[in-house]
Protein backbone atom coordinates (compact mmCIF):
# COMPACT_ATOMS: atom_id res chain seq x y z
CA UNK A 1 0.00 0.00 0.00
CA UNK A 2 1.38 3.44 1.16
CA UNK A 3 5.20 2.87 0.83
CA UNK A 4 6.13 1.06 -2.78
CA UNK A 5 9.39 -0.24 -2.50
CA UNK A 6 12.37 0.38 -5.46
CA UNK A 7 11.32 -1.90 -8.53
CA UNK A 8 12.36 -1.71 -11.87
CA UNK A 9 9.67 -0.96 -14.93
CA UNK A 10 9.94 -0.78 -18.19
CA UNK A 11 13.09 0.89 -20.11
CA UNK A 12 14.58 0.98 -16.53
CA UNK A 13 11.99 3.10 -14.57
CA UNK A 14 13.54 2.77 -10.79
CA UNK A 15 11.29 3.39 -8.09
CA UNK A 16 12.98 4.93 -4.73
CA UNK A 17 10.23 4.42 -2.14
CA UNK A 18 7.08 5.45 -3.85
CA UNK A 19 9.15 7.58 -6.07
CA UNK A 20 9.65 6.42 -9.87
CA UNK A 21 12.47 7.55 -12.08
CA UNK A 22 13.80 6.86 -14.89
CA UNK A 23 17.88 6.40 -13.84
CA UNK A 24 20.33 7.38 -16.57
CA UNK A 25 21.12 5.08 -18.96
CA UNK A 26 24.69 5.06 -19.31
CA UNK A 27 24.79 4.71 -23.09
CA UNK A 28 28.55 6.11 -24.81
CA UNK A 29 27.18 6.78 -28.15
CA UNK A 30 30.48 8.37 -29.48
CA UNK A 31 32.96 6.09 -29.72
CA UNK A 32 36.86 6.89 -28.93
CA UNK A 33 40.17 6.19 -28.76
CA UNK A 34 40.18 4.19 -32.12
CA UNK A 35 41.75 4.65 -35.30
CA UNK A 36 40.81 7.18 -36.20
CA UNK A 37 40.74 8.87 -32.73
CA UNK A 38 37.77 10.67 -32.23
CA UNK A 39 37.63 13.62 -29.95
CA UNK A 40 34.84 13.53 -27.10
CA UNK A 41 32.33 15.86 -26.56
CA UNK A 42 32.81 18.72 -23.93
CA UNK A 43 32.55 17.72 -20.50
CA UNK A 44 32.65 13.70 -21.53
CA UNK A 45 36.20 11.39 -21.16
CA UNK A 46 37.23 8.52 -23.22
CA UNK A 47 36.92 4.93 -21.38
CA UNK A 48 36.86 1.84 -22.74
CA UNK A 49 36.37 2.81 -26.34
CA UNK A 50 33.58 5.02 -25.19
CA UNK A 51 33.27 8.32 -24.51
CA UNK A 52 31.22 8.66 -21.29
CA UNK A 53 30.77 11.66 -18.26
CA UNK A 54 32.90 10.36 -15.14
CA UNK A 55 31.57 6.74 -15.92
CA UNK A 56 33.22 3.99 -16.84
CA UNK A 57 31.03 2.39 -19.72
CA UNK A 58 31.38 -1.18 -20.28
CA UNK A 59 32.72 -2.09 -23.96
CA UNK A 60 29.56 -3.56 -25.81
CA UNK A 61 29.25 -6.71 -27.41
CA UNK A 62 30.08 -7.12 -30.63
CA UNK A 63 27.60 -7.32 -32.87
CA UNK A 64 25.22 -4.95 -30.44
CA UNK A 65 22.41 -6.55 -29.94
CA UNK A 66 19.01 -5.83 -31.99
CA UNK A 67 17.59 -3.23 -30.79
CA UNK A 68 14.20 -4.23 -28.62
CA UNK A 69 11.26 -2.24 -27.30
CA UNK A 70 7.85 -1.97 -26.65
CA UNK A 71 5.90 0.21 -28.92
CA UNK A 72 5.42 4.20 -28.13
CA UNK A 73 7.30 3.81 -24.83
CA UNK A 74 9.91 6.42 -23.52
CA UNK A 75 13.68 5.34 -22.42
CA UNK A 76 16.86 8.09 -22.13
CA UNK A 77 19.39 7.20 -24.63
CA UNK A 78 22.63 9.56 -24.03
CA UNK A 79 21.04 13.11 -24.46
CA UNK A 80 18.65 12.12 -26.58
CA UNK A 81 14.50 11.23 -25.31
CA UNK A 82 13.68 8.03 -27.56
CA UNK A 83 10.39 6.66 -28.36
CA UNK A 84 9.76 3.30 -29.94
CA UNK A 85 7.96 3.31 -33.14
CA UNK A 86 5.22 0.99 -34.59
CA UNK A 87 7.83 -1.36 -36.25
CA UNK A 88 9.77 -1.89 -33.06
CA UNK A 89 12.26 0.33 -33.59
CA UNK A 90 13.88 3.38 -31.10
CA UNK A 91 13.25 6.77 -32.59
CA UNK A 92 15.01 10.35 -31.44
CA UNK A 93 12.03 12.78 -30.19
CA UNK A 94 14.46 15.27 -28.96
CA UNK A 95 18.06 16.10 -28.22
CA UNK A 96 18.43 17.73 -24.70
CA UNK A 97 20.64 20.76 -24.34
CA UNK A 98 24.81 19.73 -24.06
CA UNK A 99 24.61 20.11 -20.10
CA UNK A 100 22.07 18.38 -19.28
CA UNK A 101 20.97 14.57 -19.64
CA UNK A 102 17.53 12.54 -19.55
CA UNK A 103 15.92 11.18 -17.05
CA UNK A 104 11.98 10.34 -16.75
CA UNK A 105 11.88 10.96 -19.97
CA UNK A 106 12.62 15.11 -19.33
CA UNK A 107 16.00 17.01 -20.43
CA UNK A 108 17.31 17.61 -16.72
CA UNK A 109 20.23 17.06 -14.18
CA UNK A 110 20.67 14.09 -12.25
CA UNK A 111 17.52 13.50 -9.75
CA UNK A 112 18.88 13.56 -6.56
CA UNK A 113 18.48 9.70 -4.50
CA UNK A 114 18.44 7.91 -7.73
CA UNK A 115 20.93 5.05 -7.62
CA UNK A 116 22.95 3.23 -10.84
CA UNK A 117 25.30 0.35 -10.95
CA UNK A 118 29.30 1.09 -11.44
CA UNK A 119 30.56 0.00 -15.00
CA UNK A 120 32.21 -3.16 -13.18
CA UNK A 121 28.77 -4.29 -11.55
CA UNK A 122 30.65 -4.16 -7.87
CA UNK A 123 28.93 -0.98 -6.26
CA UNK A 124 26.02 1.47 -6.60
CA UNK A 125 26.41 4.90 -7.41
CA UNK A 126 24.55 7.72 -6.36
CA UNK A 127 23.23 11.06 -7.62
CA UNK A 128 24.36 13.80 -4.68
CA UNK A 129 22.04 16.69 -3.80
CA UNK A 130 24.30 18.50 -5.89
CA UNK A 131 22.75 16.52 -8.81
CA UNK A 132 26.21 14.62 -9.92
CA UNK A 133 26.95 11.07 -9.34
CA UNK A 134 28.37 10.99 -5.88
CA UNK A 135 31.24 8.34 -4.54
CA UNK A 136 30.31 4.68 -5.28
CA UNK A 137 29.27 2.72 -2.48
CA UNK A 138 30.56 -0.84 -2.84
CA UNK A 139 28.37 -4.23 -2.63
CA UNK A 140 29.16 -6.34 0.29
CA UNK A 141 30.00 -10.26 0.22
CA UNK A 142 29.35 -12.24 -2.78
CA UNK A 143 27.07 -9.45 -3.68
CA UNK A 144 26.61 -7.72 -7.34
CA UNK A 145 24.72 -4.57 -8.76
CA UNK A 146 22.24 -5.49 -10.79
CA UNK A 147 20.02 -2.55 -12.10
CA UNK A 148 20.32 -0.38 -9.09
CA UNK A 149 20.20 -2.74 -6.62
CA UNK A 150 22.96 -4.86 -4.20
CA UNK A 151 22.04 -8.47 -4.29
CA UNK A 152 23.52 -11.95 -4.34
CA UNK A 153 21.49 -13.02 -7.57
CA UNK A 154 19.36 -11.39 -9.59
CA UNK A 155 16.38 -13.33 -8.40
CA UNK A 156 15.10 -10.53 -5.70
CA UNK A 157 14.57 -7.17 -6.86
CA UNK A 158 12.07 -5.66 -5.31
CA UNK A 159 9.40 -5.44 -2.38
CA UNK A 160 5.94 -4.37 -1.88
CA UNK A 161 3.92 -3.76 1.61
CA UNK A 162 0.30 -3.61 1.48
CA UNK A 163 -1.88 -3.26 4.56
CA UNK A 164 -1.41 -6.78 5.63
CA UNK A 165 0.27 -9.03 2.51
CA UNK A 166 3.93 -8.47 1.04
CA UNK A 167 4.76 -9.22 -2.21
CA UNK A 168 8.49 -9.21 -3.96
CA UNK A 169 9.44 -9.83 -7.92
CA UNK A 170 11.32 -12.94 -7.80
CA UNK A 171 13.01 -13.25 -11.01
CA UNK A 172 10.45 -12.72 -13.89
CA UNK A 173 7.55 -13.18 -11.32
CA UNK A 174 5.63 -12.08 -8.00
CA UNK A 175 5.56 -13.71 -5.19
CA UNK A 176 3.24 -12.87 -1.93
CA UNK A 177 2.47 -13.90 1.73
CA UNK A 178 0.57 -12.94 4.15
CA UNK A 179 -3.44 -12.06 4.68
CA UNK A 180 -5.46 -13.42 1.76
CA UNK A 181 -8.90 -13.24 2.87
CA UNK A 182 -9.61 -11.44 -0.59
CA UNK A 183 -6.85 -13.43 -3.24
CA UNK A 184 -4.42 -10.53 -2.68
CA UNK A 185 -1.89 -13.34 -2.86
CA UNK A 186 -2.38 -14.55 -6.12
CA UNK A 187 -2.78 -18.10 -4.98
CA UNK A 188 -5.81 -19.65 -5.82
CA UNK A 189 -7.64 -19.61 -2.68
CA UNK A 190 -8.24 -17.42 0.19
CA UNK A 191 -5.65 -19.08 2.86
CA UNK A 192 -2.75 -16.59 4.80
CA UNK A 193 0.76 -17.78 4.09
CA UNK A 194 3.83 -17.56 5.92
CA UNK A 195 2.09 -18.41 8.77
CA UNK A 196 3.81 -21.85 8.92
CA UNK A 197 7.64 -22.76 8.12
CA UNK A 198 6.69 -24.95 4.85
CA UNK A 199 4.75 -22.34 3.67
CA UNK A 200 7.72 -19.92 2.38
CA UNK A 201 10.80 -20.98 0.02
CA UNK A 202 10.33 -23.31 -2.87
CA UNK A 203 6.37 -24.06 -1.28
CA UNK A 204 5.21 -20.31 -1.74
CA UNK A 205 3.93 -20.24 -5.14
CA UNK A 206 4.37 -17.83 -8.03
CA UNK A 207 1.38 -15.62 -8.74
CA UNK A 208 -0.12 -17.08 -11.67
CA UNK A 209 -0.10 -14.34 -14.09
CA UNK A 210 -0.60 -16.28 -18.00
CA UNK A 211 2.23 -17.86 -19.94
CA UNK A 212 5.02 -15.89 -20.67
CA UNK A 213 3.79 -12.59 -18.57
CA UNK A 214 7.22 -11.48 -17.24
CA UNK A 215 7.08 -8.95 -14.14
CA UNK A 216 8.84 -5.78 -13.97
CA UNK A 217 7.16 -4.09 -10.42
CA UNK A 218 5.04 -4.94 -8.12
CA UNK A 219 2.11 -2.93 -6.04
CA UNK A 220 0.47 -4.30 -3.40
CA UNK A 221 -2.32 -2.10 -1.78
CA UNK A 222 -4.76 -2.64 1.04
CA UNK A 223 -6.28 -5.68 -0.11
CA UNK A 224 -5.41 -5.72 -3.74
CA UNK A 225 -2.18 -6.20 -5.23
CA UNK A 226 -0.74 -5.42 -8.95
CA UNK A 227 1.62 -6.23 -11.55
CA UNK A 228 3.93 -4.18 -14.08
CA UNK A 229 4.93 -6.37 -16.67
CA UNK A 230 7.32 -6.14 -19.35
CA UNK A 231 5.14 -5.52 -22.34
CA UNK A 232 4.01 -2.19 -19.88
CA UNK A 233 0.37 -4.10 -19.62
CA UNK A 234 -0.71 -3.70 -15.33
CA UNK A 235 -2.82 -7.13 -13.92
CA UNK A 236 -3.87 -6.74 -10.55
CA UNK A 237 -5.92 -9.28 -7.83
CA UNK A 238 -7.47 -9.23 -4.69
CA UNK A 239 -10.29 -7.18 -3.81
CA UNK A 240 -12.24 -5.39 -6.21
CA UNK A 241 -15.46 -3.65 -4.83
CA UNK A 242 -14.11 -0.55 -6.13
CA UNK A 243 -12.90 -1.20 -9.42
CA UNK A 244 -9.32 -1.16 -8.17
CA UNK A 245 -8.77 -3.75 -10.30
CA UNK A 246 -9.45 -2.09 -13.20
CA UNK A 247 -11.16 -4.58 -14.88
CA UNK A 248 -14.91 -3.43 -15.40
CA UNK A 249 -16.60 -4.84 -12.54
CA UNK A 250 -16.41 -5.72 -8.46
CA UNK A 251 -15.47 -9.22 -8.52
CA UNK A 252 -12.55 -10.21 -6.88
CA UNK A 253 -9.49 -12.33 -8.01
CA UNK A 254 -7.07 -14.59 -7.02
CA UNK A 255 -9.22 -17.05 -4.74
CA UNK A 256 -9.90 -19.24 -7.36
CA UNK A 257 -7.57 -20.96 -9.86
CA UNK A 258 -9.47 -20.32 -12.62
CA UNK A 259 -9.41 -16.22 -12.06
CA UNK A 260 -5.71 -16.32 -12.73
CA UNK A 261 -3.32 -17.05 -15.23
CA UNK A 262 -4.59 -16.25 -19.15
CA UNK A 263 -8.05 -15.30 -17.46
CA UNK A 264 -6.59 -12.48 -15.36
CA UNK A 265 -7.08 -9.49 -17.79
CA UNK A 266 -5.36 -6.52 -17.93
CA UNK A 267 -6.02 -2.84 -16.98
CA UNK A 268 -7.76 -1.13 -20.23
CA UNK A 269 -5.13 2.01 -19.80
CA UNK A 270 -6.13 2.97 -23.73
CA UNK A 271 -2.05 3.12 -24.62
CA UNK A 272 0.52 0.96 -24.77
CA UNK A 273 1.15 0.41 -21.46
CA UNK A 274 2.85 1.93 -18.25
CA UNK A 275 5.78 3.00 -16.86
CA UNK A 276 5.25 2.44 -12.86
CA UNK A 277 2.45 1.30 -10.52
CA UNK A 278 1.21 2.74 -7.23
CA UNK A 279 -1.58 1.19 -5.44
CA UNK A 280 -3.06 2.35 -2.36
CA UNK A 281 -5.75 1.24 -0.36
CA UNK A 282 -8.15 0.94 -2.65
CA UNK A 283 -7.12 2.69 -5.89
CA UNK A 284 -4.60 2.00 -7.98
CA UNK A 285 -2.71 4.63 -10.37
CA UNK A 286 0.09 3.77 -13.27
CA UNK A 287 2.28 6.26 -14.82
CA UNK A 288 1.69 6.21 -18.94
CA UNK A 289 4.74 6.59 -21.74
CA UNK A 290 4.13 10.06 -22.59
CA UNK A 291 6.48 13.11 -22.66
CA UNK A 292 4.00 14.85 -20.47
CA UNK A 293 4.07 11.84 -18.06
CA UNK A 294 -0.28 11.06 -18.33
CA UNK A 295 -1.32 9.88 -15.12
CA UNK A 296 -4.31 7.39 -14.81
CA UNK A 297 -6.08 5.93 -11.58
CA UNK A 298 -8.96 3.90 -11.01
CA UNK A 299 -10.79 2.26 -7.79
CA UNK A 300 -12.31 4.34 -4.91
CA UNK A 301 -13.25 7.37 -5.24
CA UNK A 302 -14.97 8.66 -2.61
CA UNK A 303 -12.64 11.43 -1.68
CA UNK A 304 -11.16 12.47 -4.97
CA UNK A 305 -8.28 10.38 -5.28
CA UNK A 306 -8.25 9.52 -8.43
CA UNK A 307 -7.74 13.10 -9.54
CA UNK A 308 -11.21 13.52 -12.03
CA UNK A 309 -13.25 15.83 -10.56
CA UNK A 310 -16.37 14.16 -8.92
CA UNK A 311 -16.85 10.97 -6.44
CA UNK A 312 -17.19 8.03 -9.23
CA UNK A 313 -15.39 4.89 -8.66
CA UNK A 314 -13.49 4.06 -11.81
CA UNK A 315 -12.93 0.76 -13.36
CA UNK A 316 -16.27 -1.23 -11.91
CA UNK A 317 -17.77 -0.48 -15.83
CA UNK A 318 -21.12 0.16 -14.00
CA UNK A 319 -21.42 3.53 -15.89
CA UNK A 320 -20.14 5.67 -19.17
CA UNK A 321 -18.43 7.82 -16.70
CA UNK A 322 -16.00 4.80 -15.51
CA UNK A 323 -13.71 5.31 -18.24
CA UNK A 324 -10.17 6.28 -17.18
CA UNK A 325 -8.96 9.98 -17.23
CA UNK A 326 -5.77 11.28 -16.98
CA UNK A 327 -5.07 13.82 -14.00
CA UNK A 328 -4.89 17.18 -14.86
CA UNK A 329 -1.68 18.63 -12.67
CA UNK A 330 -1.53 21.66 -14.71
CA UNK A 331 1.87 23.22 -15.55
CA UNK A 332 5.40 22.67 -13.61
CA UNK A 333 6.70 19.78 -15.81
CA UNK A 334 5.09 16.11 -16.72
CA UNK A 335 4.71 13.55 -13.78
CA UNK A 336 7.80 11.74 -13.28
CA UNK A 337 6.26 9.91 -9.87
CA UNK A 338 3.05 9.03 -8.37
CA UNK A 339 2.36 7.52 -4.79
CA UNK A 340 -0.98 6.68 -3.56
CA UNK A 341 -1.60 6.51 0.14
CA UNK A 342 -4.77 5.12 1.71
CA UNK A 343 -7.40 8.02 0.56
CA UNK A 344 -5.28 10.55 -1.28
CA UNK A 345 -2.56 10.45 -4.07
CA UNK A 346 0.41 12.59 -4.58
CA UNK A 347 2.75 13.05 -7.76
CA UNK A 348 6.44 14.51 -8.28
CA UNK A 349 6.31 16.66 -11.09
CA UNK A 350 9.78 17.16 -13.26
CA UNK A 351 10.00 20.92 -11.98
CA UNK A 352 10.69 19.02 -8.24
CA UNK A 353 7.56 20.45 -7.27
CA UNK A 354 4.98 17.97 -5.42
CA UNK A 355 1.08 18.23 -5.67
CA UNK A 356 -1.38 16.07 -3.87
CA UNK A 357 -5.26 15.59 -3.91
CA UNK A 358 -7.97 13.34 -2.70
CA UNK A 359 -8.73 13.16 1.40
CA UNK A 360 -7.45 16.06 3.32
CA UNK A 361 -9.17 15.63 7.12
CA UNK A 362 -5.43 15.75 8.71
CA UNK A 363 -3.87 18.44 6.02
CA UNK A 364 -1.94 15.82 4.17
CA UNK A 365 -2.59 17.62 1.10
CA UNK A 366 -0.26 20.39 2.37
CA UNK A 367 -2.89 23.20 1.14
CA UNK A 368 -3.18 24.87 4.86
CA UNK A 369 -6.70 23.72 5.40
CA UNK A 370 -8.36 20.21 5.40
CA UNK A 371 -10.49 20.34 2.32
CA UNK A 372 -10.43 17.82 -0.14
CA UNK A 373 -9.43 18.14 -3.42
CA UNK A 374 -10.23 16.15 -6.73
CA UNK A 375 -13.91 15.85 -5.79
CA UNK A 376 -15.44 18.65 -7.84
CA UNK A 377 -14.27 20.20 -11.05
CA UNK A 378 -11.71 22.92 -11.12
CA UNK A 379 -9.88 21.26 -8.27
CA UNK A 380 -6.98 20.09 -10.33
CA UNK A 381 -4.99 22.13 -12.90
CA UNK A 382 -3.89 25.14 -12.49
CA UNK A 383 -5.96 25.72 -9.22
CA UNK A 384 -3.97 22.91 -7.28
CA UNK A 385 -1.05 24.93 -5.43
CA UNK A 386 2.10 22.81 -5.22
CA UNK A 387 2.88 22.04 -1.67
CA UNK A 388 5.37 24.61 -0.52
CA UNK A 389 8.19 22.95 0.74
CA UNK A 390 10.57 25.98 1.62
CA UNK A 391 12.25 28.39 -0.16
CA UNK A 392 14.58 27.51 -2.69
CA UNK A 393 13.56 23.92 -2.10
CA UNK A 394 12.55 20.98 -4.43
CA UNK A 395 11.20 17.66 -4.08
CA UNK A 396 12.54 14.50 -5.57
CA UNK A 397 10.74 11.84 -3.82
CA UNK A 398 7.57 12.05 -2.60
CA UNK A 399 5.72 9.26 -0.17
CA UNK A 400 1.46 9.49 0.99
CA UNK A 401 0.57 7.13 3.74
CA UNK A 402 -2.63 6.67 5.96
CA UNK A 403 -3.15 10.26 6.71
CA UNK A 404 0.66 12.06 5.74
CA UNK A 405 2.69 12.69 3.12
CA UNK A 406 6.55 13.32 3.37
CA UNK A 407 8.82 14.58 0.62
CA UNK A 408 12.25 13.56 -0.06
CA UNK A 409 14.22 17.45 -0.65
CA UNK A 410 16.83 18.08 -3.06
CA UNK A 411 19.17 18.59 0.03
CA UNK A 412 18.92 15.39 1.51
CA UNK A 413 16.41 16.39 4.20
CA UNK A 414 13.11 15.15 4.59
CA UNK A 415 10.30 17.15 5.18
CA UNK A 416 5.88 15.78 6.29
CA UNK A 417 2.76 17.02 7.06
CA UNK A 418 -0.66 16.05 8.10
CA UNK A 419 -1.52 13.59 10.95
CA UNK A 420 0.85 13.56 13.67
CA UNK A 421 -0.83 12.04 16.61
CA UNK A 422 1.77 9.71 16.90
CA UNK A 423 4.59 12.02 16.04
CA UNK A 424 4.51 10.40 12.45
CA UNK A 425 5.87 13.92 11.04
CA UNK A 426 9.07 13.94 13.05
CA UNK A 427 9.12 17.44 14.42
CA UNK A 428 9.09 16.76 18.27
CA UNK A 429 5.43 17.53 18.10
CA UNK A 430 2.17 15.90 18.02
CA UNK A 431 0.24 18.43 16.42
CA UNK A 432 -0.96 18.09 12.81
CA UNK A 433 0.88 20.53 10.19
CA UNK A 434 -0.78 21.52 6.53
CA UNK A 435 -4.23 21.82 8.29
CA UNK A 436 -3.71 25.86 8.76
CA UNK A 437 -2.64 28.54 6.92
CA UNK A 438 1.24 29.42 7.82
CA UNK A 439 2.71 25.63 8.49
CA UNK A 440 4.04 25.03 5.75
CA UNK A 441 7.26 26.08 4.02
CA UNK A 442 9.66 27.82 6.23
CA UNK A 443 7.15 26.84 9.10
CA UNK A 444 7.31 22.79 9.16
CA UNK A 445 10.78 22.12 10.19
CA UNK A 446 12.65 19.41 8.32
CA UNK A 447 12.89 15.81 9.65
CA UNK A 448 15.64 15.31 12.70
CA UNK A 449 17.91 12.62 10.91
CA UNK A 450 20.91 12.82 12.77
CA UNK A 451 24.47 14.48 12.70
CA UNK A 452 25.75 14.79 9.46
CA UNK A 453 22.85 12.76 7.54
CA UNK A 454 20.73 12.79 4.97
CA UNK A 455 18.21 10.52 3.72
CA UNK A 456 18.01 8.62 -0.39
CA UNK A 457 14.93 7.40 0.20
CA UNK A 458 11.25 7.87 2.12
CA UNK A 459 8.61 5.69 2.82
CA UNK A 460 5.59 5.76 4.63
CA UNK A 461 2.83 3.62 6.32
CA UNK A 462 -0.46 4.29 7.98
CA UNK A 463 1.42 6.25 11.06
CA UNK A 464 5.15 5.75 10.83
CA UNK A 465 7.50 7.33 8.17
CA UNK A 466 10.93 5.78 7.90
CA UNK A 467 14.20 7.13 5.52
CA UNK A 468 16.86 5.13 3.73
CA UNK A 469 19.95 7.17 4.62
CA UNK A 470 23.11 8.12 2.58
CA UNK A 471 25.33 5.46 4.43
CA UNK A 472 22.46 2.67 3.80
CA UNK A 473 21.20 2.67 7.19
CA UNK A 474 17.57 3.37 8.25
CA UNK A 475 15.70 5.55 10.40
CA UNK A 476 12.06 5.47 11.02
CA UNK A 477 9.42 7.48 13.67
CA UNK A 478 6.17 7.90 14.19
CA UNK A 479 4.02 5.08 15.58
CA UNK A 480 5.26 2.04 16.83
CA UNK A 481 2.61 -0.38 18.68
CA UNK A 482 3.78 -3.27 16.45
CA UNK A 483 7.45 -3.20 16.47
CA UNK A 484 7.03 -1.42 12.86
CA UNK A 485 10.29 1.39 13.69
CA UNK A 486 12.32 -1.51 14.96
CA UNK A 487 13.69 -0.42 18.12
CA UNK A 488 13.03 -3.14 20.55
CA UNK A 489 10.11 -1.69 22.04
CA UNK A 490 6.10 0.11 21.63
CA UNK A 491 7.06 3.00 22.31
CA UNK A 492 6.65 5.79 19.59
CA UNK A 493 9.37 8.25 18.54
CA UNK A 494 9.10 11.45 16.49
CA UNK A 495 6.69 13.48 18.99
CA UNK A 496 8.97 14.88 21.42
CA UNK A 497 12.05 17.35 20.99
CA UNK A 498 15.11 16.26 20.13
CA UNK A 499 13.65 12.48 20.63
CA UNK A 500 15.19 11.39 17.07
CA UNK A 501 18.64 13.69 16.96
CA UNK A 502 19.99 11.07 19.27
CA UNK A 503 18.00 8.09 17.90
CA UNK A 504 20.31 5.45 16.31
CA UNK A 505 19.77 3.58 12.65
CA UNK A 506 17.86 0.44 12.64
CA UNK A 507 19.71 -2.97 13.61
CA UNK A 508 18.73 -5.72 10.73
CA UNK A 509 22.02 -7.48 11.09
CA UNK A 510 25.76 -7.35 10.87
CA UNK A 511 28.20 -9.00 8.06
CA UNK A 512 31.29 -9.58 9.60
CA UNK A 513 31.71 -6.54 11.94
CA UNK A 514 30.10 -4.12 9.52
CA UNK A 515 26.57 -3.63 9.93
CA UNK A 516 24.21 -4.53 7.10
CA UNK A 517 22.76 -1.98 5.37
CA UNK A 518 19.94 -1.74 3.37
CA UNK A 519 19.34 -0.48 -0.58
CA UNK A 520 16.46 -0.37 -0.18
CA UNK A 521 12.93 0.18 2.14
CA UNK A 522 9.23 0.26 1.82
CA UNK A 523 6.26 0.33 4.55
CA UNK A 524 2.79 -0.91 4.94
CA UNK A 525 0.31 0.26 7.60
CA UNK A 526 1.84 -1.56 10.88
CA UNK A 527 5.18 -3.53 9.09
CA UNK A 528 8.40 -2.27 6.86
CA UNK A 529 10.37 -4.15 5.28
CA UNK A 530 14.12 -3.64 3.56
CA UNK A 531 16.01 -5.09 0.70
CA UNK A 532 20.06 -5.44 2.17
CA UNK A 533 23.18 -5.26 0.14
CA UNK A 534 24.09 -8.53 0.93
CA UNK A 535 20.67 -9.76 -0.85
CA UNK A 536 18.31 -10.64 1.86
CA UNK A 537 15.08 -9.36 2.88
CA UNK A 538 13.88 -8.49 6.14
CA UNK A 539 10.31 -7.19 7.52
CA UNK A 540 9.50 -6.21 10.91
CA UNK A 541 6.15 -4.68 12.45
CA UNK A 542 2.69 -6.52 13.01
CA UNK A 543 2.68 -10.21 11.87
CA UNK A 544 -0.93 -11.17 12.39
CA UNK A 545 -1.64 -12.27 8.93
CA UNK A 546 2.15 -13.68 8.64
CA UNK A 547 3.23 -10.83 6.32
CA UNK A 548 6.67 -11.03 7.65
CA UNK A 549 7.51 -14.06 6.08
CA UNK A 550 8.79 -15.39 9.51
CA UNK A 551 6.44 -18.89 9.60
CA UNK A 552 4.46 -17.20 12.29
CA UNK A 553 1.86 -14.81 13.52
CA UNK A 554 4.60 -13.44 16.37
CA UNK A 555 5.36 -9.73 15.45
CA UNK A 556 9.09 -8.49 15.17
CA UNK A 557 10.51 -5.17 16.44
CA UNK A 558 8.75 -4.74 19.17
CA UNK A 559 11.24 -6.72 22.32
CA UNK A 560 14.58 -7.04 22.58
CA UNK A 561 16.25 -9.83 20.79
CA UNK A 562 13.93 -9.40 17.92
CA UNK A 563 16.45 -7.74 15.38
CA UNK A 564 20.00 -7.43 14.29
CA UNK A 565 20.72 -11.19 13.21
CA UNK A 566 17.95 -11.94 15.86
CA UNK A 567 15.58 -11.22 12.54
CA UNK A 568 15.63 -14.07 10.28
CA UNK A 569 16.00 -13.76 6.54
CA UNK A 570 12.85 -13.89 4.57
CA UNK A 571 13.09 -17.27 2.23
CA UNK A 572 11.61 -16.78 -0.89
CA UNK A 573 13.51 -19.55 -2.74
CA UNK A 574 15.06 -22.63 -1.61
CA UNK A 575 13.80 -24.94 0.94
CA UNK A 576 10.80 -23.60 3.60
CA UNK A 577 12.82 -23.44 6.62
CA UNK A 578 16.38 -24.14 7.41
Amino acid sequence: MVGIAVSVGIGGVVCLGPACYRPRLIDCVVSCGAAPAQPCPSGMSCSNGLCTRGLVCPRPPSPPPAPTCVRNTLRCWGHDIQRCDQDGVWQTDRTCRDDQECFAASCVACLPGTAICDGAGGAVQRCSSAGSLSSAVACQGSARCWGNLCAATKQLSSMSAGEAHTCATVGDGVKCWGDNAHGQLGVGDGNPRGVAPAQMGDNLPFVALGPGDQVRAVAAGGTHSCALLITGQVKCWGDNFYGQLGVGDRRARGLFHDDLGAALPAVNLEQDGALAISAGRAHTCALLPSLDGTVMCWGDNRFGQLGVGDRVARGTGESAANDLVPIDLGSGGGIVAISSGANHSCALLSSGAVKCWGANEEGQLGQGDVRPRGIAPGELGEQLNPVDLGPGRIATAVAAGGAHTCALLDDGAVKCWGANSAGQLGIGATDNRGSKAGQMGAHLPAVELGPGRSALAIVVGAAHSCALLSDGLVKCWGANLFGQLALGDTQNRGGMAAELAGQPPLDVGRAGSEALRAELITASSNHTCALLMNGEAKCWGSNAAGQLGQGDRNNRGDGAGELGDGLAAIRLVGPAAP
